[in-house]
């Protein structure tokens, strides 16, 4: 497996667009179009957002973005492990620890000692070393079991 930063958008890329809008953006209700926008101005040579996709054989199997912000309401923590998704097909072979390994050695070279994440899943990122860290909370009120995560890098974070 090849685990490689883009630096630059290529339309050869869209197929992240299509990725992110059937597993989320959709049922968030954002248009392709907005998606389309937030991606291409998410892949950058130097700083932060990075766009980071996994390859196996050639063919893109996953990807996750490291954000300084992904929780509007919690903009004193960052950075953030966003957009973590990993194709159906190869769940369970490792590809997602890959690129959770991956954003930590990125965070770390940033000089991060935490690395953050919010989501409703429970039980999946445990396994990882992450630890519930608080209520995310969204003021949605169909939204109302999201929860951050923290994976200390160093030491333990502070609320």
């Amino acid at each position: 497996m090849e685990i490689v930063k883009l630096t630059e958008w290529h339309e050869e890329y869209d197929f992240l667009c299509d990725w992110v809008y059937e597993w989320w953006a959709q049922d968030e209700g954002w248009p392709r179009e907005k998606l389309q926008e937030y991606m291409h101005h998410s892949v950058c040579a130097e700083g932060l957002p990075e766009t980071i996709v996994a390859y196996e054989n050639g063919a893109p199997v996953g990807m996750y973005q490291l954000a300084m912000q992904d929780l509007d309401t919690r903009p004193d923590l960052y950075p953030w492990l966003a957009i973590l998704f990993v194709l159906p097909e190869y769940r369970g072979l490792g590809i997602g620890k890959a690129l959770i390994e991956d954003a930590k050695a990125r965070s770390k070279a940033l000089g991060a000692k935490y690395l953050y994440l919010y989501t409703a899943h429970v039980g999946l990122y445990e396994r990882f070393g992450f630890r519930l860290f608080d209520a995310a909370k969204l003021f949605l009120s169909y939204k109302d079991d999201e929860r951050i995560y923290v994976l200390s890098l160093d030491e333990e974070p502070q609320h």
